[in-house]
């Protein structure tokens, strides 16, 4: 099914999401299609926060982990030998020319 034009944004699934939520309600009341969709907003925010946490957090825990007895500092090193590369592959994608030309 695809989604009417004022549904669509470029760059985000997030309006898709909030159309099948949207579906899957069905004949609630306003009240409940409110409710439903402040969870789903809720919970994508979460999300969302949750993984740039993890993300920047994750160099901490590979410092914590080096400073531990073997396997452990091992497994730390990797992680923070690691974390250079993910945030520079993350901070590069996606190079698309609407991206590119923001100001």
């Amino acid at each position: 099914m695809a989604l009417p034009q004022n549904l669509r944004v470029k760059g985000s699934n997030f309006p898709m999401v909030e159309a099948i939520t949207l579906s899957t309600v069905g004949e609630a009341s306003l009240a409940m299609k409110a409710i439903v969709l402040a969870v789903v907003g809720m919970g994508i925010t979460i999300a969302v926060y949750g993984t740039v946490a993890l993300i920047v957090k994750a160099d901490d825990f590979g410092v914590a982990l080096a400073s531990r007895n073997r396997p452990w500092s091992a497994i730390g090193r990797g992680i923070v030998h690691t974390m250079p590369l993910v945030l520079s592959t993350l901070r590069a994608y996606p190079k698309t020319p609407e991206r590119l030309n923001v100001m």
